[in-house]
């Protein structure tokens, strides 16, 4: 296996390991091998108001477009479907401006196989380890986030500034929190696409995953700390080869 493949295997392998969930090594080949060319299932849009409205009624698994009933069945069908849909990304990246609207395409090409509401902000509060931001202030504040974002990269100098710059816009995609599932996974992939468009001055990069140390991210957004995420995000980042860029392609 060429290190492209190996360094496609070990991102998809982490990113799904930061949220708790595992992949052996022969579902991860037969993963960056496969295509998904088209959904399997007819999408039937429903309302989402209330937080009930997104089970499946007198269930504690979520409305989705193969009508799964079982949650762990379900579990695994997004895992593996969304898993090969990060692998066309990681292939063909699409062209996008970093802005809400690419944010927003991501999750929409990772989970439109299996969420009738891929793409679309959600309409219910929600809390983990911390309080998300109010359905309703959502949009707004990841414009002003990604107006932010687009001046302050310009001015990065060094590696250190690079990390805390991407230390803070992943702090606050997570806290705006868009989505009613599947949050991680697209702002890992955006920061990945983000980072991998820009050659700096001081270098070229790309982030490695697996050095993230998730219970000090996780400390991080409790504590509303973006700067206890820096270090974490300087251990990830990685000089990369500036000829063995992907030429980023327009996905159908």
């Amino acid at each position: 296996m060429n290190d492209y493949l190996i360094k496609k295997q070990k991102y998809i392998k982490t990113t799904f390991e930061l949220e708790n969930m595992k992949f052996n090594n022969i579902e991860i080949k037969n993963i960056i091998t496969k295509k998904r060319n088209k959904e399997q299932y007819m999408s039937k849009k429903q309302k989402y108001e209330k937080w009930e409205d997104y089970f499946i009624e007198n269930t504690d698994t979520l409305k989705n477009i193969p009508n799964i009933e079982n949650k762990k069945l379900l579990e695994e069908y997004e895992k593996q479907v969304s898993a090969e849909r990060l692998s066309q990304l990681y292939d063909e990246p699409p062209i996008g401006d970093f802005n809400i609207e690419h944010l927003y395409s991501i999750h929409y090409y990772l989970f439109k196989d299996v969420y009738d509401w891929a793409g679309e902000t959600r309409k219910v509060s929600m809390m983990k380890q911390t309080v998300f931001l109010e359905p309703e202030k959502i949009e707004p504040y990841l414009e002003n986030v990604f107006e932010e974002s687009k001046k302050e990269i310009k001015n990065i100098k060094d590696e250190y500034h690079l990390a805390s710059y991407i230390s803070t816009l992943f702090y606050n995609l997570t806290f705006a929190h868009p989505f009613r599932e599947g949050n991680g996974r697209t702002i890992r992939e955006f920061l990945r696409q983000l980072i991998n468009s820009v050659d700096f001055d001081f270098g070229s990069y790309e982030i490695d995953y697996s050095k993230i140390n998730q219970q000090t991210i996780g400390m991080g957004m409790a504590c509303n700390a973006p700067m206890f995420i820096i270090p974490e995000f300087q251990k990830a980042l990685i000089k990369r080869n500036i000829n063995n860029k992907i030429l980023k392609k327009t996905r159908q």
